[in-house]
């Protein structure tokens, strides 16, 4: 469930606790509330990052990722997916 705080702030639940996160400059700032780490991704790893934790619907991922890089990926949108879910750190994952 997702919930806006303050300051451009929004708050994620996962059965690791809760995450926080803002935009940052061009990406995001998660914060794992059980872990007291910060975590800094950029744009196209921060979306896929909330299309895992069902915050986003693969449409919208799709549309954000071609908007970044300027051409169509429909084709290879999973492969992405895959790459982008291996870079980020697995506290941040747990759904």
């Amino acid at each position: 469930m997702l919930k806006k705080m303050k300051n451009n702030l929004f708050s994620l639940r996962t059965s690791e606790g809760k995450l926080l996160y803002r935009i940052e400059g061009h990406g995001y700032c998660f914060y794992s509330v059980k872990a007291m780490r910060f975590f800094f991704l950029d744009k196209i790893t921060g979306f896929v990052l909330l299309n895992h934790h069902k915050t986003i619907d693969n449409n919208q991922l799709q549309k954000e990722i071609e908007n970044a890089l300027g051409y169509p990926i429909s084709d290879v949108i999973e492969e992405i997916k895959r790459y982008y879910l291996n870079l980020i750190p697995k506290t941040l994952l747990i759904s």
